[in-house]
Order: C-alpha cells, then sequence, then structure tokens
C-alpha cells in the first residue's frame, strides 16, 4: 500500500495534545497552537482552567482565554468547587463557549431590511 492509498487521519491540537498525554516534563507549543488548543477544547464543553493548562501546554490558560475573546470568540467563565487532598475544597474557573442568541435573528434578516 503507497503512501496515497492509506487514509488520512483528521489532525486536531485536541487530538494531538491528547496523544502525547502527559509526561515528566512539560510541553511547550507555540502561542498560536494553544490558543487553537483552547478552543477546540471548549468546543466539546466546559474546563477548568488547570485542564486547559495542561492539555494545551499554556502556561497562563487564563492569558490565552482572553486572547480568544479579544479576536471574538463569545467564552463565558464561571466557578466550581474542586476537590482537593485532605477533603479541602477550592474555587476552580471553569470556561465554556456561550451560546449564540439568535432568538430574534430572523427581525434583522437582509430580506427584512428590503
Amino acid at each position: 500500500m503507497s503512501a496515497d492509498d492509506k487514509p488520512r487521519r483528521r489532525h486536531s491540537p485536541l487530538n494531538a495534545a491528547v496523544e502525547f498525554g502527559p509526561s515528566g516534563r512539560r510541553p511547550y507549543w507555540g502561542v498560536a497552537y494553544q490558543r487553537t488548543c483552547i478552543l477546540s477544547r471548549l468546543m466539546k464543553g466546559p474546563a477548568t482552567c488547570a485542564e486547559l493548562s495542561q492539555l494545551c501546554g499554556a502556561r497562563s490558560a487564563t492569558k490565552r482565554v482572553s486572547e480568544l475573546r479579544r479576536a471574538g470568540f463569545a467564552i463565558e467563565s464561571g466557578w466550581a468547587s474542586i476537590a482537593g487532598p485532605g477533603g479541602t475544597v477550592s474555587l476552580s474557573a471553569v470556561y465554556h463557549l456561550a451560546e449564540p442568541d439568535d432568538r430574534q435573528r430572523d427581525l434583522f434578516a437582509e430580506e427584512a431590511a428590503t
């Protein structure tokens, strides 16, 4: 089977991050890759700041989320209680993509303007 006959796998930043998995040393990926990885993860559902940092190799996931917001992505945040060792509980930021509000979209359709 030649290289052209092999089925191609779809690659995404999130799949690549999961393939590398946690290792002894923390990998560093470029800022653009980190933003793409975070956005890809948020498309699958809510994620904590710690999860995004670990999965996407971002030292500051908060900064990357801020950059994505400035780029126009509707990312909302909230707080979640996380159980720690010894029964301690701490708060952690949880990010998720906001659902677009299209309840009155038909009022502003181009056909309605004419």
